[in-house]
């Protein structure tokens, strides 16, 4: 049995003794050090916890300070964002996080196909009420963040299509982009866009022209398919 000094007394007493004989101090085998020692691993583990617990609550808001977002204001929200917002959902919901992507590409369907002024909260809540019934049934919903990525911000332009009309251009340094619209067929399997780009170049004779050109998009890759009268 080791033996040590006691604290107070300092005669010897076990190490692990809880009271000493001669003084009865408390814990005498246990010194300041030890006992400074001991505090301060107990505190730097409460600080660990609360930090661990904070940086949790910062990384995962609550989904109440987004019910009421509009879905346009969603959708002008950075990816990393959006993915957020559904996570919080999922959470707020009891919801496997397994099954995420799939409320995910129901919101980005929702946002593009219904009205711009309806609130997150109800539209997540009729992806919700449709998994419900069958937890499958989100499975054909799609994500649109690809093919919408491929708008230019500065003047609507689809770039891969543009790409593809200035290979087909006698001169693609005249290539002027007039307007560019899009329906999504969303119905179809597999589900596509057809993208139509209205712009000016000039042709073999120099003169400046006006062209359309309509393109079948694979909206998972984002990509023209084929061109389409």
């Amino acid at each position: 049995m080791k033996l040590v000094k006691c604290k107070k007394c300092r005669e010897e007493v076990p190490k692990k003794e809880k009271k000493c004989p001669k003084c009865g101090v408390k814990n005498p085998g246990i010194t300041k050090l030890e006992s400074a020692l001991g505090i301060a691993i107990i505190v730097a583990i409460g600080i660990g916890i609360y930090h661990f617990i904070s940086a949790d609550d910062e990384k995962q808001p609550e989904f109440s300070e987004y019910a009421n977002e509009t879905l346009k204001n969603y959708r002008e929200k950075p990816q990393k964002t959006r993915k957020e917002i559904v996570d919080s959902y999922i959470t707020a919901k009891h919801i496997e996080k397994s099954n995420t992507d799939v409320f995910y590409n129901c919101l980005s369907q929702m946002s593009y196909t219904k009205s711009p002024d309806l609130k997150l909260g109800e539209v997540l809540g009729w992806c919700y009420v449709d998994f419900n019934k069958n937890p499958n049934s989100l499975d054909d919903r799609i994500n649109l963040d690809t093919f919408v990525a491929n708008f230019s911000g500065w003047d609507g332009s689809y770039r891969p299509l543009e790409k593809m009309i200035k290979k087909t251009m006698h001169d693609d340094s005249s290539y002027k982009h007039v307007s560019t619209t899009y329906r999504l067929a969303l119905n179809k399997q597999p589900p596509y866009a057809i993208v139509q780009t209205i712009f000016k170049g000039t042709n073999s004779y120099g003169g400046v022209v006006q062209q359309s050109i309509k393109a079948k998009i694979d909206l998972k890759t984002g990509e023209p398919i084929e061109l389409v009268e």
